[in-house]
């Protein structure tokens, strides 16, 4: 019993970046932006690329299994966005990282 709990722990934690539903909806009104540039790069590993970008922002490491990532900046010069995904990506996930964009990160986010 201690294996299935242990088990079901680590499957949860790794899912809590995408606990949301594809269906959910979410309030605008808090963006931190309404206009942002966006660059969107493809890569081979998604983990290594996204604990290395943290680190360069000084950033913690991820505490779950990544599917993609997004690193956001606000300037004088406007606000900018880099999303990484892995060269096949579904919908969801870029939304995701799309709405980190635009509202950086938000409550109940890890």
């Amino acid at each position: 019993m201690k294996y299935i709990f242990a088990l079901l722990l680590l499957t949860s934690s790794l899912a809590f970046a995408y606990d949301e539903s594809p269906t959910d909806t979410f309030n605008a009104e808090h963006n931190m932006t309404n206009s942002t540039s966006v660059t969107w790069i493809q890569v081979d590993d998604i983990e290594k690329t996204c604990t290395s970008e943290a680190s360069k922002r000084s950033m913690p490491n991820f505490k779950y299994k990544m599917r993609a990532c997004s690193f956001w900046n606000r300037s004088l010069f406007g606000h900018s966005c880099i999303i990484y995904t892995k060269h096949t990506v579904n919908y969801h996930t870029m939304g995701h990282e799309v709405r980190h964009c635009f509202a950086g990160k938000w409550a109940g986010h890890p």
